[in-house]
């Protein structure tokens, strides 16, 4: 794929407002697609070009989620420090703009980074105000909520019970899954699950 070529052909067809638009939009495409494909360094790179870009353009409505996908794509590296500082950058234009839905995955992305430091509690504290408030927030995020409580609980050394709240979560999963892509957060879930530590004696 060349993406020097189709951006020249960009330029050519449309105005400048419209491609640093599109232009965008494909950045996003592919740093999704690397992330897929595992190759989580080229996701990094991507992603903090397109933060860059929207800090640049200064009053770009989306700051909050860029800067979230940053975060998550340091998780995948691995690099807890620099995922944890833009996730709270994320929370904290998240909260100046009341953009609620990357306010509460931004906190969710949280909690996943403080089980992943080992700061438990400060995890616990977050979850269980999500976990109080059921399939409030949409199905899919209660998964995702249950999948990050499940990873706490194994931590924990609580395996049994995260074992029951890890059957919960693919139930969850299955009720929302309809395209292929939310299909393979599933075996995501289950992968997360087994690299934390793993739930022994599950059927899933």
């Amino acid at each position: 794929y060349n993406r020097a070529k189709h951006l020249s052909q960009l330029n050519l067809i449309t105005p400048m407002v419209d491609r640093e638009l599109i232009r965008s939009r494909v950045l996003v495409c592919e740093a999704n697609l690397a992330a897929a494909n595992g190759n989580h360094g080229l996701s990094v790179r991507i992603r903090k070009e397109i933060l860059d870009w929207a800090i640049a353009s200064e009053k770009h409505h989306n700051l909050p989620g860029f800067h979230h996908r940053l975060a998550r794509a340091y998780v995948r590296r691995g690099e807890l420090g620099l995922a944890d500082e833009y996730c709270r950058k994320a929370l904290e234009l998240a909260t100046q703009r009341k953009a609620h839905s990357i306010l509460a995955y931004s906190r969710l992305s949280l909690a996943e980074i403080l089980v992943l430091q080992n700061k438990l509690d400060q995890a616990e504290e977050i979850l269980a105000d999500y976990l109080t408030q059921g399939d409030a927030l949409g199905g899919l995020f209660q998964a995702k909520v249950l999948l990050q409580y499940c990873k706490l609980l194994v931590v924990r050394g609580r395996d049994h019970e995260g074992n029951e709240v890890l059957e919960h979560c693919l139930e969850c999963f299955l009720a929302e899954c309809d395209t292929p892509r939310q299909f393979w957060l599933i075996d995501e879930a289950i992968a997360q699950v087994n690299e934390t530590g793993g739930v022994h004696g599950s059927n899933l």
